[in-house]
């Protein structure tokens, strides 16, 4: 008996303190200190002894569902462990949500629920079930309502409870019935199957989709996204059984599925599931209709996401073997509305694998972008040979032929741009593929042998010739450039000797005179660098050709530029000291007219006269000498006679200054 009495005792202090929570219960704190409140309660019930309370008869049914709210609000927000257990205990106690009635005494549907918003906050899926069992306990007769259109019956879709399912449309509810903000029907929410979707929920999800079907909702209903229920499995966690039921359902029913339907950006079901690449399904929809060739609102083809998706290749060549079983042709070079093609898109991602297999299903090698551009000129501006040898093996294998030689708007073919920016590997390659070795580019005529002589890189113009030898193919080794250049005259004003060398060797013409009459050596001789070895080694080739060359311009250049080395080299030569060009000029009157006062050239000049016994007029040498103050010149050639006193044409001008100036030379003679 005492052990009676001990156990009735435990139990009252128990009730007590739920009277005690239950009084001392303030709804406007619940939101705040609601944790708090049901570590409380969690504490009584963990360590309750004996039978469980009748809970409506302490807490009555509005504060119950206030409890269960801010319990589902904990457990979501806190992951705390009070929430689940005040739902734990009430389930376990046997409660059982009643329904609101109206004056007629019909239950009321319109009502927000603790159900409701343990699926808006996407709470796990034992505690939605524990309040189904609160709400429902096998009573489907009422389908509650919240204020934003969403139902018990939509819950349990989305949760995959095909037993709440069944029961829900055995009472009669309309299956057909849509959630008013997004659009969503009932086959919709249960297809959202949830990341880690067990294998007992996998086939519960089958057999709830086939109940919805044959209940009637309609297959090709689109939500707000413009999403059908076939948009939503052909982008979830499904295999292919789910979408093969889904038809089969749908053909049982001689339902037609629209199997193009778009959503809101344009996407069909083809192009979601090729986005997630689940092949099966992109398989099947192929076979059952799906157009291959449909573009989204981004102007994506199927094959641009497979181009941008795919990794290996597999998911392409599961494509086209499909398309092409079914007879269907592909817009293999479509493009989006950033203009780009599938292989454009392969090649951007780097995907070899990809790029190739679109080249040999017809991809064309040779597209252009706005630039005039192709491929080619990308791959060998950026060295980029390995796919440039893809475009080549295709090729060479009797597809489509690469075009080598497209000038961009920039008048650029690839093999320009492989040479302006010194990828060697690529110049190999073009040529050995035919690139024209005489194209001129439009921005200026520069051949590709022009673009070498200006490169540094000696080793680019014996790649070029020797493959070009190889090729038997011609080179046009003195072709002008718009301003008349020769590679010639290129080489030697950048002042590369080996390459100069190499193409006086191979013929070019030492002569050939460009826009303003000068000739390759005209360049060096108006050189300040004085590169006699350079002059002397071209020398050396011409003579070994037996090549003429005119000397006696040339030495005015030298002296006009003070190219002391160069012009005693042209003066042994032959180069005629005498020689008057068009605008009446000697060697000997251009040093007379410089500042630089270098006797030993003129005196140099004079031997070379003598030994010709040419006759020099010294005169108007030594007004030239005298006006630019050249003391050491002008000495010469007082000892060679000069006449102090001449007057020459422009004596107002000249005859003064000269007089006084000679006569200070004259003191000091």
């Amino acid at each position: 008996m005492a052990h009676l009495h001990d156990y009735s005792a435990v139990r009252q202090r128990q009730l007590q303190k739920l009277q005690d929570i239950r009084e001392n219960l303030n709804y406007s704190e619940t939101e705040t200190n609601g944790p708090e409140l049901l570590g409380r309660l969690e504490e009584l019930f963990l360590n309750w002894k004996g039978y469980l309370p009748y809970l409506r008869d302490i807490f009555g049914q509005e504060v119950i569902e206030h409890l269960l709210l801010v319990s589902v609000k904990s457990a979501h927000s806190n992951n705390g462990s009070e929430g689940r257990s005040f739902v734990n205990f009430v389930v376990s106690s046997g409660y059982k949500d009643e329904p609101n009635v109206d004056e007629k005494g019909k239950p009321v549907s319109r009502r927000d629920t603790a159900l409701h918003c343990a699926a808006r906050l996407k709470c796990e899926k034992n505690i939605v079930r524990q309040l189904f069992d609160i709400y429902h306990n096998n009573k489907f007769d009422v389908n509650y309502v919240d204020g934003s259109g969403v139902s018990h019956f939509h819950v349990a879709c989305e949760y995959g409870f095909e037993y709440a399912v069944e029961n829900f449309l055995e009472h009669g509810h309309d299956p057909k019935c849509v959630v008013p903000g997004s659009g969503d029907s009932t086959l919709h929410m249960a297809m959202r199957v949830r990341i880690g979707i067990t294998v007992h929920e996998y086939y519960q999800s089958k057999g709830l989709v086939e109940l919805l079907l044959r209940g009637g909702v309609d297959p090709n209903l689109a939500n707000e996204k413009g999403e059908t229920p076939l948009h939503i499995i052909s982008q979830k966690d499904y295999e292919c059984e789910m979408v093969e039921l889904f038809f089969r359902i749908n053909d049982e029913s001689n339902q037609l599925v629209q199997i193009n339907a778009r959503d809101k950006l344009g996407n069909t079901p083809l192009h979601v599931a090729l986005k997630i690449q689940k092949k099966k399904v992109v398989e099947l929809l192929l076979r059952r209709g799906a157009d291959p060739t449909l573009a989204n609102e981004k102007g994506d083809t199927p094959l641009h996401l497979i181009c941008e998706k795919d990794s290996d290749g597999s998911l392409m060549e599961l494509f086209f073997d499909v398309v092409e079983n079914l007879g269907k042709i592909v817009q293999v070079d479509a493009r989006n509305h950033s203009n780009e093609t599938p292989l454009k898109l392969a090649l951007r991602h780097k995907k070899k694998t990809i790029a190739e297999s679109l080249l040999r299903y017809g991809a064309n090698p040779n597209q252009v972008n706005e630039a005039n551009r192709t491929f080619l000129h990308e791959f060998c501006s950026a060295g980029q040979i390995d796919l440039a040898e893809i475009f080549f093996k295709i090729d060479s294998e009797n597809r489509r032929p690469v075009l080598v030689d497209v000038l961009d708007n920039e008048g650029n073919a690839p093999l320009h741009l492989s040479l302006e920016y010194e990828q060697k590997e690529a110049v190999e390659l073009l040529l050995r593929n035919g690139a024209d070795p005489n194209l001129a580019r439009t921005m200026d005529g520069y051949t590709p042998l022009h673009i070498i002589c200006r490169k540094k890189e000696d080793s680019f113009m014996k790649i070029f010739f020797d493959i070009n030898d190889a090729n038997n193919q011609k080179v046009d080794i003195d072709a002008k450039a718009d301003e008349g250049n020769t590679p010639l005259h290129l080489a030697l004003r950048f002042q590369f000797a080996k390459m100069a060398e190499l193409l006086l060797r191979r013929g070019a013409d030492p002569n050939s005179a460009n826009d303003k009459g000068e000739t390759p050596l005209d360049i060096i001789c108006k050189d300040h660098r004085d590169n006699v070895d350079l002059v002397r080694m071209m020398f050396k080739i011409v003579d070994e050709k037996d090549q003429p060359v005119k000397v006696d311009e040339l030495l005015q250049s030298a002296v006009a530029n003070r190219l002391v080395k160069v012009t005693i080299l042209l003066l042994k030569r032959g180069a005629d000291p005498t020689f008057v060009n068009a605008k009446g000029e000697t060697p000997l009157g251009i040093i007379c007219k410089d500042h630089s006062d270098n006797v030993d050239l003129v005196r140099m000049m004079f031997m070379i006269v003598d030994e010709k016994h040419q006759p020099v007029k010294v005169d108007e040498l030594l007004q030239s000498a005298v006006a630019n103050r050249l003391v050491k010149v002008t000495k010469l050639l007082l000892k060679r006679g000069a006449d102090p006193t001449f007057v020459n044409a422009k004596k107002e001008r000249l005859l003064w200054a000269s007089f006084v100036r000679i006569t200070a030379i004259t003191l000091t003679w």
